[in-house]
C-alpha cells in the first residue's frame, strides 16, 4: 500500500515543478494565477505539499521505527499546515489573483482528476518513482516497495 500511494506523490511533486505554479515566487504569478488550471493543478492547488504529505503517510504506514515516525509525522503536518499558511499567505501578497486561483482550484487532492494530470507528468513521476526506489537500498539500506520481493 504504501509502495502504491507513493507513486501519486511523485507525480503531484514532479507536476508542481515542471507547470506554472502560481505558488512559487516568480515573475509572472499573478498571471497563473489568473489561468485556468492545468495538470496537477486540476487535483490539488498544493500538489508539491500533497506530495509531501503523502509521502510522509506512507512512511506512517509502514512504521518502521519511531525515528522514521517522527520525522514522517513532523514532514505530513508541515506540508499541510504549510499549504494552509501559504494561501493566507498569497491572498495577502496577491489579492484578487490568488482568490481566482483559491475559486478555480482545491485545497483537498481530488482523486478522480489523477487521471487528467498530463502524460509527462505521469511518466515523469514513474520514473522518479523506480528511482527513488532504488536508491532507498543503495542510501539508506532498506529495500523498499516492490524491491522487497524482488
Amino acid at each position: 500500500a504504501a509502495t502504491l500511494i507513493t507513486l501519486p506523490a511523485m507525480m503531484l511533486w514532479l507536476g508542481s515543478m515542471i507547470q506554472r505554479n502560481p505558488a512559487l515566487p516568480m515573475p509572472g504569478a499573478e498571471d497563473a494565477a489568473r489561468a485556468e488550471p492545468a495538470g496537477v493543478f486540476r487535483i490539488t492547488r498544493h500538489p508539491m505539499m500533497w506530495g509531501f504529505a503523502i509521502w510522509a503517510l506512507s512512511h506512517i504506514i509502514l512504521w518502521w521505527s519511531l525515528r522514521t515516525l517522527i520525522i514522517s509525522l513532523a514532514v505530513g503536518f508541515l506540508a499541510l499546515a504549510g499549504a494552509h499558511m501559504q494561501d493566507r499567505k498569497k491572498q495577502v501578497l496577491m489579492g484578487e489573483a490568488w482568490h481566482i486561483w483559491q475559486s478555480r482550484t482545491s485545497y483537498w487532492p481530488r482523486l478522480g482528476a489523477l487521471a487528467r494530470m498530463g502524460w509527462l507528468t505521469a511518466l515523469g513521476g514513474t520514473a522518479i518513482w523506480a528511482a527513488a526506489l532504488w536508491l532507498h537500498m543503495v542510501m539508506a539500506g532498506i529495500p523498499a516497495g516492490i524491491l522487497r520481493w524482488l
